[in-house]
Formats: C-alpha cells, sequence, structure tokens
C-alpha cells in the first residue's frame, strides 16, 4: 500500500495547504482518488506524472515518451 498516498501525505509530498490540494483537485486533470474502505486514497505514481508533465509544460519541455 506503499503507492497509495493520503490527503496529508501529499500535502507535505508537495509542500502544500489543505485549500491549495483541494483548488488543484477541482482541475480536471489532477489525478483522481481511489475509494480504499471509504478513504480517499492517492496513486503516487499517478500523482508523480501529473507533477512531472506540469514541470515540462512550465519549462515548455516535450517529453518523448509513448
Amino acid at each position: 500500500m506503499n503507492d497509495l498516498m493520503r490527503r496529508c501525505d501529499i500535502m507535505d509530498f508537495m509542500k502544500i495547504s489543505r485549500s491549495t490540494l483541494w483548488r488543484l483537485s477541482q482541475d480536471e486533470n489532477f489525478p483522481k482518488p481511489v475509494l480504499l474502505m471509504g478513504m480517499m486514497r492517492w496513486r503516487r505514481a499517478e500523482l508523480e506524472s501529473w507533477l512531472s508533465a506540469r514541470q515540462e509544460e512550465a519549462t515548455g519541455e516535450v517529453s518523448t515518451e509513448c
């Protein structure tokens, strides 16, 4: 279960506040949570991929991955 993150884990990982996380989650491209036994969790790989895409977009780099 190491690849699933709680809301507080994401806030620590990204160094953001709860309100910023909420605002980001309103974006249609932000990874959707997984409902696990009534608790919301996010997949770490999806978050890292989303962050990488945003970083590439900000720097103007284009990924060559398929």
